[in-house]
């Protein structure tokens, strides 16, 4: 199928999902914008709308951007009495008649963690629509052998009745081809952010440092690692915090940490006992203001041990940063954003000596550090927001065509 005639109509496109998510706002703005599509957003819960406590986080909170602005979108019957989104949380009975007064050529659903991907999934094979799928599914973390079983047994079945799938990396990629599914029906659709926030905080990146680094007091020489995201085990947050310990007693470095969650008291007393003033801890972070965070370090340091994919490497790529990540975090890959001796060093996670060591390799080699930082912004115009369009608008056709 190739461009729609003039007296064709866009193709209908429902996305069916569980709430608000602000990563994904700024690509339903662009497939709004795109001719050939007409696309309308289904949301089973309110969750982030309004101001919330996030129990991972531990703060409350409201996102800083309109997250219903520049899309169609749609509440199911029921949304405001759902608090979490929990698998038999967001079910919605009502799909049905919320997707049959749409009418849509497609429908795409984010996984199968909630019944509500399971019920639409249903109601499209009854109508014979085809279906796209998107996740971000693994299979670098240790799982039951009870849940493999389970999983090998149900999961080909559940994947033979999806038209398409939206993959969003190398290891995305592995998990459904895994589970049998053929890599014709495999479309690369990268995860996507605000893009332009970032551009113009890197492009405003001498002005927003130099100011930055003084409100923190953290002098041009010194060597920024930044983490952001949650304070909680599988962050893994407090390896790096170990690290720039042991790097500290030697070299002007400092790690700084965006966000908030259960290890927060505990790193601060950790950090207070440290030789040197090595750590900057900014607490939550609202995503108009992360921007300006990540132009001001040097590299960032992501060290969960568990992490099915890691948006925060896309935002580090967008600005140019080089990375250091465990070997845990699904984003790494050699056509992903993340690869491995190109934009970025791969540890074994847990490793604390081996983050160490990375730490100290980028700073001690400005050569390595900036070709480092060319190949991650390289890999942000390559898996971009365009590159994205052009994998879900493939998908999409393919799927009509069927």
């Amino acid at each position: 199928m190739g461009r729609l005639a003039k007296n064709e109509k866009p193709i209908k496109i429902a996305i069916v999902v569980s709430h608000p998510i602000q990563y994904f706002v700024p690509f339903y703005r662009k497939l709004s914008d795109h001719p050939e599509l007409h696309l309308k957003v289904f949301y089973g819960a309110r969750v982030g709308l309004n101001k919330y406590e996030d129990k991972d986080f531990g703060v409350e909170f409201a996102w800083s951007m309109d997250l219903l602005e520049g899309y169609d979108s749609e509440f199911l019957s029921g949304s405001e009495k759902v608090t979490d989104t929990r698998f038999f949380s967001v079910k919605h009975r009502d799909i049905d008649t919320h997707l049959e007064d749409f009418n849509p050529h497609a429908v795409v659903i984010y996984g199968y963690s909630q019944l509500l991907s399971i019920k639409t999934l249903y109601w499209c094979y009854r109508k014979s629509i085809p279906v796209l799928m998107s996740s971000d599914s693994e299979l670098l973390q240790h799982r039951a052998w009870y849940k493999k079983a389970v999983k090998r047994l149900l999961l080909p079945l559940l994947f033979s009745k999806v038209s398409g799938f939206l993959v969003v990396g190398d290891n995305n990629e592995s998990y459904y081809r895994y589970y049998g599914v053929n890599s014709a029906k495999l479309f690369r659709c990268p995860f996507t952010i605000d893009e332009d926030s970032f551009q113009r905080a890197r492009c405003n990146r001498v002005q927003i440092r130099k100011r930055w680094r003084a409100e923190n007091r953290i002098s041009e020489d010194v060597f920024v690692v930044l983490f952001a995201g949650k304070f909680t085990q599988k962050k893994r947050p407090n390896d790096l915090l170990e690290a720039i310990d042991v790097v500290s007693n030697n070299r002007p470095v400092c790690a700084v940490f965006a966000g908030d969650g259960p290890l927060m008291q505990e790193m601060k007393k950790q950090a207070g006992q440290l030789k040197k003033n090595s750590c900057r801890f900014l607490g939550f972070v609202n995503i108009d203001k992360l921007p300006e965070v990540y132009v001001s370090a040097d590299a960032m340091a992501v060290p969960s041990g568990k992490e099915p994919y890691g948006l925060v490497t896309c935002e580090a790529v967008a600005v140019g940063l080089p990375l250091i990540v465990s070997n845990k975090v699904g984003s790494v890959g050699p056509t992903d954003t993340v690869r491995a001796e190109e934009n970025a060093i791969v540890y074994p996670c847990g490793d604390v000596r081996a983050l160490a060591d990375a730490i100290v390799r980028l700073a001690e080699s400005p050569p390595l550090w900036q070709s480092m930082g060319r190949k991650s912004l390289q890999i942000a115009d390559e898996l971009g927001m365009s590159a994205s369009i052009r994998g879900f608008v493939k998908a999409v056709k393919s799927a009509f065509v069927e």
